[in-house]
């Protein structure tokens, strides 16, 4: 789908990307992350916050999932940050 973003990008944009698309949803429950898993998959990669990671049973799921994950709280390392992009790139 092509969206014309030029109302916040200038009147100069021109649309040139053709490539895979990224959503981005800022969920309330794990209800969105379960209907996204069982809609999109296997065309789907997830992103979540390291700090999930302490959560009590989450880590299993992660890990299992593949997910992505970033910190928060943290302030990861230029390298660390330049890893996680490149795998998104990737992805």
């Amino acid at each position: 789908m092509k969206v014309d973003y030029s109302k916040y990008l200038g009147t100069h944009y021109e649309y040139t990307y053709d490539k895979a698309g990224i959503s981005i949803v800022n969920h309330t429950t794990p209800l969105e992350t379960t209907l996204t898993l069982a809609i999109m998959w296997p065309r789907v990669g997830l992103l979540g916050k390291r700090e999930a990671l302490k959560i009590v049973g989450c880590a299993p799921f992660v890990y299992s999932l593949d997910y992505l994950v970033v910190g928060r709280d943290t302030k990861d390392s230029k390298e660390v940050r330049m890893a996680l992009l490149s795998e998104i790139e990737e992805r």
